[in-house]
């Protein structure tokens, strides 16, 4: 701050150059017209300078008292409604949350549950859906309040102010970014794996699967990176064609839960219930950790 200030105070020096030449010439000296100069920009920069670091604190102050009214809201959403264009169905709204439910983790994070939790990673997927659950019940409360688009960004922007849905908007970017990446990765080594090459880039100077694996980040994934275009092209596509891959993508997960359940109880063999040793081979500290 103070170095800002300073240099404001030599640009300003410099700007009244002229300033001090025209009182040279007027009659007063030299050394007179630079006190002149230089007192009026230590006081006038010094205070512009105050003002300058005041901005940031007055903004945020008003963005956090300014909050989005519900007659505002209400009155954008029945626009929305009367404007034409493609409209999400009741379907296309269940397919969507539970698209985004049953993602890559139902059917690769199983695996890495299992050797820690044995047969109690069912317990494991019931803390984290009630804690998914206790989430949910915000959303469908605050959801029912403001029956509106805009999810976070607009419940917060109402509750909280205009600062916190900035922030809250900025976080759900960011978390939709991270997922998708790690998605798209997950895919990819999928894909890579059925098809038997690896066209992955390790820059750390290692051989993929010596020194570079699916565990580390030390390579560049040119598939993760084609498949989050060709996500973004469906994107773009519009809502009419997004949501038909939306629907599509989600039937094909649903059958294939449903199958991996009823085939999973047809070849259950042995009492998983027969000790607690077998049941919780890792105790509470494996379940909790596969939670």
């Amino acid at each position: 701050r103070l170095q800002s200030i300073r240099a404001a105070e030599a640009l300003t020096a410099v700007a009244l150059i002229p300033v001090m030449a025209v009182n040279a010439s007027s009659g007063d000296s030299i050394e007179s017209a630079c006190r002149n100069v230089n007192n009026v920009a230590s006081d006038g920069v010094s205070g512009w300078g105050e003002d300058l670091v005041k901005i940031p604190r007055g903004l945020t102050q008003r963005m956090s008292s300014r909050r989005k009214s519900l007659k505002s809201i209400m009155a954008e959403s029945v626009h929305d409604q009367a404007a034409g264009g493609a409209k999400l169905s009741l379907f296309d709204l269940l397919c969507i949350g539970i698209g985004s439910t049953i993602g890559s983790g139902v059917f690769v994070l199983t695996g890495k549950a299992l050797p820690e939790a044995g047969p109690a990673a069912v317990i494991s997927w019931l803390l984290a859906g009630t804690v998914c659950l206790l989430s949910s019940f915000s959303y469908m409360e605050l959801s029912a309040r403001l029956p509106t688009k805009g999810s976070c960004y607009v419940f917060s922007y109402h509750a909280l102010g205009e600062l916190a849905g900035i922030v809250g908007a900025v976080c759900l970017t960011l978390e939709y970014g991270i997922s998708g990446s790690g998605i798209a990765r997950s895919w990819s080594a999928k894909l890579a794996d059925g098809i038997g090459i690896h066209p992955f880039v390790c820059y750390n100077g290692a051989e993929w699967g010596k020194g570079c694996d699916g565990d580390d980040d030390y390579y560049l994934d040119p598939i993760a990176a084609g498949i989050t275009l060709l996500c973004t092209a469906v994107v773009a596509g519009g809502m009419d064609m997004g949501k038909l891959v939306v629907n599509a993508f989600t039937v094909a997960k649903i059958s294939l839960v449903a199958f991996m359940t009823v085939g999973g109880f047809s070849c259950w063999t042995g009492n998983m219930f027969e000790s607690s040793d077998k049941f919780v081979p890792h105790g509470a500290t494996g379940v909790l950790k596969s939670t």
